[in-house]
């Protein structure tokens, strides 16, 4: 039997041995992907260190002059440096992000991201303007221009954001004059806690507007800031960054094993396998289906 995956994730079990990894490629092909897949990460690792915690991306260059800090890329655009900011125009699912990588959950731990910014477009279509993401949460902003009436602000809801939510509209009493086609600063701050159902509060031009639940994301989802667009024409003074701010890292147990009766569905309580198999059995319809009804 042959596989074209690489060696390293070929994996045979069976009833005698625990589980292991086995090879069933030549050494020197085993040799060759391993150490492709090292360099590969030892590159990676390297480029994400040297992206600063504290930092600012100024509007007087593109991103593409700046790769080794907006590793995430996708779509197209019109851009151009325009009196010293950076301009997009014509977004065809525009995404240009900078990418942290992996961090320890930590509590107490504050963030916050500052951006200058204008925009003329009146529908995001669902893009997510500025989008932060951090220990398990993410938010999102959008600022819109409404020609006969007043420009509004979205904030990202797990139901999603754009015009015809009224969840996402922000009030924005505060602000009677806001002007989203002028340069506007919108800076975010947060500090995390255990149970990463953290707030974060919006700030615009110095002005606090209020505290916002956001969104959970996957635990283990990378920390990362980015600028989606789909409409209108962007303009970007700058966009700065102050993160992983003190806190204390989470430390946790050990998995305890007690009398009670443990289900393993999967590997969660399980250290090794040694002389077992696990096989998922399909289950019969019982013959009283259904079994539980609606009063």
């Amino acid at each position: 039997m042959t596989s074209d995956l690489p060696a390293f994730l070929i994996s045979e079990r069976n009833e005698r041995t625990p589980l292991m990894l086995k090879s069933l490629s030549a050494p020197i092909s085993q040799q060759h992907s391993f150490l492709s897949v090292l360099v590969f990460a030892l590159c990676t690792q390297f480029v994400l260190a040297e992206i600063p915690e504290r930092g600012s991306f100024e509007g007087d260059q593109l991103p593409e002059d700046t790769p080794q800090l907006w590793t995430q890329r996708n779509g197209n655009a019109k851009q151009m440096v325009k009196d010293d900011n950076w301009i997009v125009r014509q977004p065809d699912n525009f995404l240009r992000g900078i990418d942290w990588g992996h961090r320890q959950r930590s509590v107490g731990q504050r963030g916050d991201v500052e951006i200058r910014w204008a925009t003329d477009s009146e529908n995001n279509h669902s893009a997510d303007g500025l989008r932060i993401v951090t220990q398990g949460r993410a938010f999102r902003i959008h600022p819109l221009h409404v020609p006969d009436g007043q420009d509004q602000m979205l904030v990202g809801t797990p139901s999603g954001m754009y015009p015809q939510l009224f969840a996402c509209h922000v009030d924005l009493t505060k602000l009677p004059e806001f002007d989203a086609t002028q340069l506007n600063t919108y800076r975010v701050s947060w500090q995390t806690n255990a149970e990463d159902d953290f707030l974060f509060e919006l700030s615009i031009n110095g002005t606090s507007i209020g505290m916002f639940h956001g969104e959970p994301c996957q635990p283990d989802a990378r920390h990362m800031i980015s600028l989606e667009f789909r409409t209108g024409e962007q303009t970007i003074d700058f966009l700065r960054w102050n993160l992983f701010q003190g806190g204390q890292h989470i430390v946790y147990a050990p998995p305890l094993l007690d009398h009670h009766a443990q289900l393993l569905f999967d590997d969660h309580l399980v250290e090794q396998y040694e002389g077992l198999k696990r096989t998922v059995h399909q289950p019969d319809m019982h013959p009283a289906n259904p079994v539980l009804t609606w009063e």
